[in-house]
């Protein structure tokens, strides 16, 4: 297939951690380097993170890109004097997308927008014609799942062309292990950031009734967030601190191996603030799967495409410790049942999920819509 030259714009881009970041630093390290540029925002550790990709990374000394006339200048300046097929917004959030019609305008060149899901949902309710502003001149607006896709249908009178492009999961590095319990008992793993929305709340509300019936499990939590205080505070309120281990923030390239060491992955999220907070399609919930690991998660925007219920996992009320205490009490009950649904998990990753087939997606959508 013929390449595509892109100009990637973005603030979410690693060393920073996060959904956003991973999946369009995931496509850039499969992209062919001469044909992709990023520009972003420098931080804390951008060094170390360039050396591990052939692409070349432009980064702004800046603590956030904004659309200033500054920084939309050297963007021209930068698209002048080299030739790129197609410009891309890695998120929908404002207001760096209002760049795109900027852009369109002054080169020419079509650009496209990947929506994944809070933050969209937040810019369409509260900033609705600066959203619709943004995406209503793209070549292409790129949804991570069908129920976000739904939601900029909604939003534009007159869409552009969508085309769904769900993330995906390397299977080599995200695989099932062999279990070294060593006397130790079950683990139930959460990785998210700690913020409200997420579920390590009702998980911590939920771990009394599965200590009861699986005394020596304990949670682990891995990530960093503005929660983490209240969530101890949860956890010792409750009696359970000696059974919930709070990891911190952990590298990518660390993670496998907290998935491998999991009987249960559980993340019973759930929307806040009438939908303004919700889920796109959360890539851990596919992590959990191609590690072989049973989910349990919560019923929120895309979730039930990133999960099949009773299948792969049990889908629950985010906000009800008794449906989620219920569910991993279930697995934790019967192993056959757990073996079965991380098997089914890891085989519909490498049936349709890997980033291979994520970014053969995302070109193919981008070809399509360069002109």
């Amino acid at each position: 297939m013929q390449s595509v030259r892109l100009l990637e714009i973005t603030n979410d881009f690693p060393p920073t951690l996060g959904g956003i970041e991973n999946y369009i630093y995931s496509i850039v390290a499969r992209w062919e380097p001469s044909d992709v540029v990023v520009l972003t925002r420098a931080t804390h550790g951008s060094e170390a993170v360039d050396a591990t990709l052939d692409a070349e990374v432009r980064r702004e000394r800046v603590a956030t890109l904004l659309p200033t006339p500054g920084f939309q200048a050297k963007v021209l300046d930068l698209l002048a004097g080299t030739h790129f097929d197609m410009v891309h917004f890695a998120s929908a959030t404002l207001p760096l997308s209002l760049l795109g019609p900027r852009i369109l305008r002054a080169t020419g060149i079509p650009y496209a927008v990947t929506v994944h899901g809070g933050e969209f949902m937040i810019g369409a309710k509260l900033f609705r014609p600066l959203m619709q502003q943004a995406l209503g001149e793209a070549a292409v607006v790129l949804p991570v799942s069908t129920f976000t896709q739904g939601a900029v249908l909604r939003l534009l009178k007159d869409p552009p062309p969508t085309e769904v492009v769900t993330p995906g999961v390397d299977p080599a590095r995200f695989a099932p292990q062999p279990k070294d319990r060593a006397g130790q008992g079950p683990i139930i793993l959460c990785v998210c950031r700690l913020v409200a929305r997420k579920g390590p709340s009702t998980l911590i509300a939920a771990l009394p009734r599965i200590l009861a019936r699986h005394p020596r499990t304990t949670l682990q939590i891995v990530g960093g967030g503005s929660d983490l205080r209240r969530l101890e505070h949860a956890a010792r309120a409750t009696g359970v601190s000696s059974s919930v281990r709070f990891v911190g923030p952990v590298p990518w390239s660390s993670l496998p191996r907290y998935y491998a060491a999991a009987d249960v992955f559980a993340l019973p999220t759930r929307e806040r603030f009438w939908g303004l907070e919700t889920e796109g399609f959360p890539l851990v919930y596919l992590e959990a799967a191609s590690a072989g690991l049973p989910v349990v998660a919560g019923a929120a925007g895309g979730v039930g495409e990133a999960v099949a219920d009773a299948e792969t996992g049990i889908i629950v009320d985010g906000r009800s410790l008794d449906e989620t205490a219920a569910a991993i009490i279930r697995l934790l009950d019967d192993p056959a049942l757990a073996r079965s649904m991380g098997t089914l998990g890891r085989q519909r990753v490498l049936s349709g999920f890997t980033w291979d087939e994520a970014v053969e997606q995302f070109r193919t959508a981008l070809r399509k819509h360069a002109g």
